[in-house]
């Protein structure tokens, strides 16, 4: 993803390797984290976009990984693919709903600064 911008200096006697901290950007991709806090299970699903297909198929991974589970809570961002109409979009209505109907989604309140909904020692609790 990314490629450097200038090349590195050799390492010559008495001066380390140096290499030059800036970059160019040659892709982007996008990484969903999925996180069960209180085991420490984890699933990661690359994609090579933020698009609602993409956010249909890490929310079916998610099912498939909890077959027993009647409802699965997701805490999510506000990014507009995170919906139920995205996994209808994705799948057909009689689908889309079914595995959407899984899911009980809680998105995050929208705010300036990372995470500052989250008050000192409420983590505990909300996870």
């Amino acid at each position: 993803m990314h490629d450097n911008a200038r090349p590195d200096r050799p390492m010559r006697r008495g001066k380390p390797r140096r290499i030059d901290y800036e970059y160019v950007r040659r892709g982007t991709a996008n990484i969903f984290c999925i996180v069960e806090p209180k085991t420490g299970r984890h699933l990661t699903h690359a994609t090579e976009d933020r698009t609602r297909p993409s956010f249909a198929l890490a929310a079916e991974r998610i099912a498939r990984a909890y077959p027993q589970a009647h409802r699965i809570h997701l805490v999510l961002d506000n990014l507009n693919t995170h919906t139920p109409a995205s996994l209808i979009k994705a799948f057909g209505t009689e689908r889309g709903r079914a595995l959407a109907s899984r899911f009980a989604f809680h998105h995050t309140p929208k705010c300036h600064s990372s995470a500052s909904w989250i008050a000192p020692g409420s983590a505990k609790r909300i996870l």
